[in-house]
């Protein structure tokens, strides 16, 4: 077989146990329309990136052929909610995504983008995105960068997979007035539209909010409201992480909803989850007040990872008030945290489950002694309390730790996962899988999200794999106004991924997790092999997707 990242033609026989490219569907308020077409077998022809023929059996001349009888061929998986911004930069080849299926990413959620980065703030801007990330942040990365410079500089070295981005809110306040919490002037406001305004006609995709995280948190709902409206001008989405996920999720996911039936915006909301056991069993009531709004004419998707822990930094265990004046602020307050410090993270670990269910991820080469660990198990061998430990790590770490939550349901993952206007994300960054010897072990999401979402479906018989195929596929693709994947049809990208349906699952545990999945085949991006017959081949075929 020929080396297929130089060749014109290339076909794939394929034998579909499910259909997985006749998915259609329209999001308009409550136009929510899908179809299937009967299962079926049939050549794929791809030439120049895209799918010229699908036909029950092509007769002409071709260069390569590829045989996968039996397995599945899927548009490839869009991965609606990542943080791979830094990774194009990364000396290491960020595999970990392609590896589970993914041709496209997007990267600039939960109020964090690499993109756009202000001359005057560019410290305060890189700070607060080295704190966010969990992969190095190259100083080139950072540099004057708008959408059009990044789109530039992968076009120039390539990514194993697509990328598309939002902008993150927070890194457009943290541009303009770094990290006060105080309600933005009229002139500071008309600054942040201006820069929002031209970053979506640079081709970003949307607009994203990080509302737990500073300085995102000090923004009131007028400041999100004005800024949802100029999202809807350009037709694009409003992502959000909200501002709370637990105790009073009802509250936040009411401010959300107000500003979506307000200005019009197409509201996406981030990793759906209830957080902590108070809340479970709340999922169906949940989605009936989302449903509502939509009742009421909102748009509104959502996305959320097959995992019953999440994944975030440890800082989120402070209070907003921690991070008042920017991150040597919290810092000092975190060396010597006061009682009133030391009880407001006491208490925000008790709702994400307490200090046995909080397990250090990644402490960023500062203190590794600690990845592996929970609060509880380290806050023994310091001699400290819960809370003290959290501060202590903190300090040490220069406040870059990643942390695991163990604080979800498996039943409220399950009913929120069988809602069709929640496509499947990661929350997570592109790793190598390469020489993981004594590296720290990331949240699983960020390696096999895709597999153990289809583990899950196939386990648990949740949905028919039709569906399945869809939420990873089509949805998100309608979800962000992108018209050329998505689908297998003649004439659409040539993003496609293969797997085996019965065995395709995820190998990963949370204190080994940088293992690649099982049962994907192959995956094309542009018609180029980024992985075949399960392996990598080192090809970055992958470009910006603007819109």
């Amino acid at each position: 077989m020929r080396d297929t990242s130089t060749e014109n033609w290339r076909q794939l026989s394929q034998k579909y146990k499910e259909d997985v490219y006749g998915r259609y569907c329209l999001i308009r308020g409550l136009d929510h329309r899908r179809h299937t077409h009967a299962p079926y077998q049939a050549d794929l022809c791809i030439q120049d990136g895209k799918i010229v023929a699908i036909s029950p059996q092509w007769e002409g001349n071709c260069r390569t052929r590829v045989d996968v009888t039996g397995k599945i061929v899927s548009p490839g998986f869009i991965d609606i909610h990542t943080h791979s911004d830094t990774c194009p930069f990364s000396a290491v080849f960020p595999e970990s995504k392609v590896a589970q299926g993914i041709t496209l990413e997007i990267v600039g959620n939960c109020g964090v983008s690499a993109v756009p980065i202000l001359p005057s703030c560019q410290a305060e801007q890189t700070a607060y995105l080295r704190k966010i990330s969990e992969i190095p942040v190259p100083e080139e990365a950072v540099r004057d960068a708008s959408v059009q410079k990044y789109a530039a500089h992968v076009a120039q070295t390539g990514y194993p997979s697509h990328l598309g981005t939002l902008i993150g809110q927070g890194t457009l306040r943290a541009g303009i007035v770094g990290f006060q919490d105080r309600p933005l002037t009229p002139s500071e406001m008309e600054q942040m539209k201006f820069l929002l305004d031209d970053q979506l006609n640079q081709g970003a995709l949307g607009l994203s909010l990080g509302l737990i995280y500073p300085p995102g948190s000090f923004s009131p709902t007028s400041e999100l409201r004005e800024l949802a409206r100029v999202v809807q001008k350009h037709k694009k989405i409003l992502a959000v992480h909200m501002r709370n996920e637990g105790p009073n999720i009802f509250q936040a996911v009411e401010e959300m909803l107000s500003i979506a039936e307000e200005t019009g915006v197409h509201l996406h909301i981030s990793h759906l989850k209830l957080m902590g056991k108070a809340q479970w069993g709340q999922a169906p009531r949940l989605l009936e007040r989302i449903e509502a709004s939509r009742q009421r004419g909102a748009v509104v998707t959502c996305d959320q990872y097959p995992y019953t822990a999440t994944s975030t930094i440890l800082a989120a265990l402070l209070p907003r008030r921690a991070y008042d004046g920017g991150s040597a602020a919290m810092l000092r307050r975190v060396s010597d945290p006061d009682t009133s410090l030391l009880r407001d993270i006491a208490e925000e670990m008790e709702r994400r489950g307490g200090a046995d269910a909080v397990l250090v991820a990644s402490t960023h080469g500062s203190a590794p002694e600690y990845h592996g660990k929970t609060v509880s198990q380290l806050s023994v061998c310091l001699g400290l309390t819960p809370a003290e430990t959290v501060a202590h790590i903190l300090a040490r770490c220069s406040g870059t730790v990643s942390a695991i939550y163990f604080s979800m349901s498996q039943e409220d993952v399950h009913t929120i996962m069988c809602d069709m206007h929640v496509a499947i994300g990661s929350d997570g960054s592109a790793f190598s899988l390469q020489d993981t010897q004594g590296l720290p072990s990331p949240h699983p999401r960020n390696i096999a999200t895709f597999p153990r979402f289809l583990q899950t479906v196939r386990e648990h018989r949740l949905m028919s794999l039709q569906d399945a195929v869809y939420k990873m596929t089509a949805l998100p693709a309608a979800i962000l106004g992108l018209r050329d994947r998505g689908t297998l049809e003649p004439g659409k990208a040539a993003d496609i991924t293969v797997f085996d349906y019965e065995s395709v699952c995820d190998q990963c545990t949370f204190t080994n997790s940088l293992v690649a999945p099982s049962g994907i085949e192959h995956v094309l991006v542009s018609g180029v092999f980024s992985l075949k017959s399960g392996s990598i081949t080192g090809a970055r075929p992958g470009q910006v997707l603007l819109r």
